[in-house]
């Protein structure tokens, strides 16, 4: 998703240090960064995070607070579309091979894929039980991650409003006309949003090696 570009925005980035001086980040090449990232790069996946995997922990390496304009912006972007399927959205993820069940499926780009056919991490019993606590180390991601998980909450909530609206219509002896109509309507919204939900959970993760 686009980052946002305001003045609040910079002023926060800006009082934290994000490591970059120059060509350099933390005292290191970028050429030098650039080169270990791409050799240490295992492939895309994709990853629930609605709710994320046990472990899963944001901020091991990236100490930026969150920016509620940020949330509020990719919030609003989510209802025109919801683009988690592209590398370059793609939330950055360490991992050991080892963890990963189906590492063999993993593909070069996600780009031209759809969420729903991108293979999803199964994680073996080793990864699972060494995930946690907090040691599934999400590298990017977090304003994107509680941006779905209000947006999604929302949604939940909105169906749980309708499925009620939706009994206390159909509990009628006689529902009328105009109430099948409403009862109609509010199963359709139902059915978009449980859709949107079913989508919008699931994210590309660009997986990286951790190694030993």
């Amino acid at each position: 998703m686009r980052r946002q570009n305001t003045k609040a925005a910079t002023d926060v980035a800006g009082a934290i240090d994000d490591g970059f001086d120059g060509d350099k980040y933390f005292g290191i090449e970028l050429s030098d960064v650039r080169a270990v990232r791409r050799a240490a790069q295992i492939g895309f996946m994709s990853m629930n995070i609605y709710p994320p995997p046990p472990g899963a922990f944001w901020g091991e390496f990236n100490n930026r607070k969150l920016h509620e304009e940020w949330i509020d912006d990719l919030m609003k972007d989510f209802i025109r579309r919801i683009d988690n399927c592209v590398d370059e959205s793609a939330i950055d993820v360490a991992v050991k091979r080892e963890w990963i069940k189906n590492i063999d499926d993993k593909l070069e780009t996600s780009d031209g894929s759809k969420i729903h056919l991108l293979p999803e991490i199964t994680f073996t019993e080793l990864g699972l039980k060494e995930i946690e606590p907090r040691n599934l180390w999400m590298l990017s991601g977090n304003h994107r991650r509680e941006a779905v998980k209000r947006f999604l909450n929302q949604l939940t909530e909105e169906n749980k409003v309708l499925g009620d609206r939706v009994k206390k219509l159909e509990s009628k002896s006689k529902p009328s006309d105009e109430n099948k109509k409403e009862i109609e309507s509010f199963k359709e919204k139902i059915g978009k949003n449980d859709a949107t939900i079913a989508k919008a959970k699931k994210w590309t993760v660009r997986l990286y090696d951790r190694g030993a």
